[in-house]
């Protein structure tokens, strides 16, 4: 390697090999640190974790328990099984199916450099950084689409008449997994249909019709038998197990079609990103006895809660935002026992359906055109809305990100019993887990009261840290002997480090005689002395003496890390800017009849990948709710590859050889 010229070296796949090898190092350096994150979201991240527990059938039934696909709790269970921490097994996945799909596409003529560069910049995409440490299934998912689109790329060299069904049997069955991965099936359809169109179709010499026809249909079942196949075994299971037989309640009929009928009713006055009004719900108490029964719940309890959590995008706190109806319908539900199996569960949205169906067709209830469940009906609130959602996924592309998820990292406690489940299922490591804490020592009293104990409590009233270990300090009674301090007043206390303003925690102090008092926990993350007052008005005076924090050995992976985040979207500037300029140049630079572009068809696929996701993002930010960077990183992660293609295009105008497509 050391006597190839400079063009030689770019060229040779042993450059590939060297720069995959350096960045997956580097990678695995700058994660070091990292472990899974034990957010506590019931209907998210904690929900997978309570799946894969129980294997996914493995468990009494409750409201969450059939809400997703089960490839991902099954993987997961798995990983559990083999002790491997799920980290671990994540960045592994990950950079070995980015590996897989950039070299075959080296192997096909890719540009050594250009390939090595391509897989660097994907591996280092922020959005893993993000979603490697949460037990979210877009991890998982993304990489999945990376094997796919590399077990694609042999059978591209292939014409349409040689293709023979069981060739196309790993796609199938990465098909498959995709499929009962994520609720996005049709994503899969539109992505196949693509290439067959892409590759086997346009631009190709084919036979008479009849036999073109035959030959799809083979390639049908080569693609879509490990779907059928996985879709039965999963309806098959949940049948025997919950007595439905779905792929999950979220693609039940009864789901479905209930809330899709809610919509369906016309509201006097629409409002803006609500899908259901809440006059459109007193409509259908009205004439659905079914739905009436979880009135007091849906209006009274789970429905301002979440109408107040989405007050920022409907600016009614009344209303409820766009899909967040969908949790409030079945909180709602839950909190009024009818999801003690699937069962009754799924007669109750049925009945719901039958009952606001029946409404519309007597004329009692308004009806308008829903076009699908996910998106808000009011199809014309879209339009001046649309250029700045494009302005905003687009965004995603080029400008720096930010980790806006909200994150607390909890100290280990007994009372905190999901963290045990954190900890089994994903195999987390103590040290990692739990080296992102304030340890503090300090002391505390209240005039004339002996402190008997301390908690640190949170916004919903979760002990997060506690101590009965009040124990003697002589020199804080001698100090404050005019002021009746006690013998005992220190203590010493874990604090979770929070990485986000505003953080509603307290400390609460408890006296022998039943009072308490209580300080912002921030005002433990400073030395000196604060001071507070219990009810009666007595004053607390609390110092802390010592604040030591989780060790600092990953402070330099920390800041390439914030620099990432910060820049990784000037690198798509960079490359796009260069993809632009070869083409430009080899357009210039050669008549229309030059020899022909050999990397069309994978440019307008992987486009096609990016683009058909894209503009479903689109759709729901501008119309359901907010789109955060996990959803449209599956399309992010393929723009290194897409540019990389476009100056090899370039590259391969300037030359007469042919690449095998």
């Amino acid at each position: 390697m050391l006597n190839q010229s400079p063009w030689q070296f770019l060229k040779s796949r042993r450059t590939f090999y060297l720069l995959a090898v350096l960045g997956f190092l580097f990678k695995y350096w700058l994660v070091l640190g990292e472990e899974i994150e034990p957010f506590y979201r019931p209907a998210d991240d904690l929900s997978f974790v309570q799946l894969a527990k129980s294997w996914y059938w493995w468990t009494e039934y409750n409201g969450w328990s059939l809400l997703r696909p089960p490839v991902w709790p099954l993987t997961m269970a798995v990983v559990d099984y083999t002790g491997i921490p799920l980290r671990l097994f994540q960045e592994l996945l990950l950079c070995w199916a980015c590996f897989f799909m950039v070299s075959r596409f080296v192997k096909n003529g890719l540009n050594a450099f250009i390939g090595g560069a391509c897989f660097v910049l994907i591996i280092l995409h922020p959005g893993w950084l993000l979603l490697a440490n949460r037990t979210l299934r877009e991890c998982f998912y993304v990489s999945l689409l990376m094997i796919l689109v590399a077990q694609l790329v042999p059978l591209a060299n292939k014409r349409l008449m040689d293709v023979r069904w069981y060739q196309l049997l790993p796609a199938g069955i990465t098909s498959a997994l995709l499929w009962y991965t994520r609720e996005e099936a049709f994503v899969i359809a539109i992505m196949l249909t693509g290439f067959v169109f892409l590759f086997w179709i346009v631009k190709q010499e084919l036979p008479r019709w009849s036999k073109v026809g035959v030959q799809l249909g083979w390639v049908f079942l080569g693609f879509m038998a490990p779907v059928v196949v996985a879709g039965l075994t999963v309806r098959t299971a949940n049948y025997a197990a919950y007595g439905l037989f779905i792929p999950h309640e979220f693609a039940g009929p009864s789901w479905k079609l209930v809330l899709k009928r809610l919509m369906q009713i016309r509201p006097d006055t629409p409002k803006p990103w609500v899908s259901v009004e809440q006059e459109c719900l007193e409509k259908a108490y009205a004439v659905s006895p079914t739905l009436a029964s979880i009135k007091e719940a849906l209006s009274g309890r789970t429905g301002p809660r979440w109408a107040a959590a989405t007050a920022g995008l409907t600016k009614d706190p009344k209303e409820i935002a766009g899909s967040a109806f969908y949790f409030a319908l079945r909180e709602a539900a839950i909190e009024e026992g009818i999801h003690k199996d699937a069962v009754t569960a799924h007669r109750f949205y049925s009945n719901i359906d039958k009952e606001l169906k029946a409404a519309f067709k007597a004329g009692k209830l308004p009806k308008r055109f829903v076009l699908t469940s996910y998106l808000d009906p009011e199809i014309s609130d879209w339009f001046p809305r649309l250029p700045e959602g494009i302005k905003k996924i687009a965004g995603f592309a080029y400008k720096p990100l930010k980790d806006t998820d909200i994150r607390i990292y909890f100290p280990r406690y007994h009372e905190f019993t999901t963290l045990d489940l954190y900890d089994q299922v994903a195999n987390r490591r103590y040290f990692l887990a739990y080296r992102k804490l304030y340890k503090i020592r300090g002391w505390a009293f209240l005039e004339g009261k002996e402190i008997i104990g301390m908690k640190v409590i949170d916004q919903n009233g979760v002990v997060l840290d506690s101590t009965a270990n009040i124990y003697p300090r002589p020199d804080v009674a001698a100090a404050y002997q005019e002021n009746r301090a006690p013998q005992n007043s220190g203590f010493n206390i874990s604090l979770p480090k929070a990485d986000y303003p505003g953080w509603d925690v307290k400390v609460v102090v408890e006296t022998r005689d039943g009072s308490t008092a209580s300080l912002e926990a921030r005002n433990l993350l400073k030395h000196g002395q604060v001071q507070g007052q219990d009810a009666s008005g007595t004053t607390l005076r609390l110092t802390v003496d010592e604040i030591k924090k989780g060790p600092e050995l990953y402070s330099s992976q920390a800041a390439i890390q914030q620099w990432i985040w910060t820049n990784h979207g000037k690198f798509h500037l960079i490359l796009g800017g260069a993809a632009v300029l070869v083409i430009l140049v080899r357009c210039i630079a050669y008549k229309l009849g030059a020899p022909g572009r050999h990397y069309n068809r994978w440019i307008l696929f992987i486009a096609l990948i990016i683009i058909s996701r894209s503009a479903i993002i689109v759709l729901m930010d501008i119309s359901s709710f907010r789109i955060d960077l996990r959803y449209i990183f599956p399309a992010l992660v393929f723009m290194p590859l897409l540019f990389g293609l476009i100056i090899q295009e370039g590259i391969a105008g300037f030359k007469s050889r042919l690449l095998r497509w």
